[in-house]
C-alpha cells in the first residue's frame, strides 16, 4: 500500500510541475496595422489600449505596418485574458488579444493583423490568419473606445 500512495504522490507532483512550467512561460502579443486603406484614406494610424484584469498597458497610436507587442505570464491560478480596443477614423472595435482558456495550446507568441473588416489571429494549425467578423472575438467589453 505504501508503494501505490508513494507513486500516486510522485503523479501528482509531476502533474503540478508540468502545470507550474506551462503557466511560467512567457507568451508574447504582437499587433500589426494592416489599415492599408479606409474610406479612401491610405496608410491610416490607429489607436490600440490593450489591458488585463491586473495590467493597463495605455494607449498606443500605431502607424500602417508598424507593431505593437507586449508579454506577460500567464496567471497559474485564473484565467489570464488581454482585451484591446482599437480606434480609426471615428470607428472603434474591441478584441481579445489573449485568452489563457482560448489561447493556452494554441500560440506562445500570438500573432495578430488589424485591418478595417476584423482583427485577424494567426492561426498556426492551418498556418493562415482568422478573421471573423468584429463582434466575434469580444467577450462583454471592458475595453470602451479610445477619446
Amino acid at each position: 500500500m505504501a508503494w501505490f500512495a508513494r507513486n500516486i504522490l510522485l503523479l501528482c507532483l509531476l502533474a503540478f510541475s508540468v502545470t507550474a512550467c506551462d503557466a511560467l512561460a512567457r507568451v508574447r502579443v504582437l499587433i500589426t496595422n494592416e489599415m492599408s486603406e479606409y474610406q479612401g484614406r491610405p496608410n491610416v494610424t490607429i489607436t490600440l489600449h490593450c489591458r488585463s484584469r491586473d495590467d493597463d498597458l495605455g494607449v498606443h497610436q500605431i502607424p500602417y505596418l508598424e507593431k505593437y507587442e507586449f508579454s506577460f505570464h500567464p496567471s497559474v491560478v485564473k484565467n489570464t485574458v488581454f482585451e484591446c480596443g482599437v480606434k480609426w477614423d471615428g470607428d472603434c472595435h474591441s478584441f481579445v488579444a489573449y485568452n489563457k482558456n482560448r489561447d493556452r495550446h494554441k500560440c506562445r507568441v500570438c500573432l495578430w493583423k488589424i485591418k478595417p473588416e476584423a482583427a485577424c489571429m494567426y492561426n498556426y494549425g492551418t498556418k493562415t490568419y482568422d478573421c471573423p467578423e468584429w463582434g466575434d472575438w469580444c467577450q462583454s467589453s471592458k475595453v470602451k473606445c479610445i477619446a
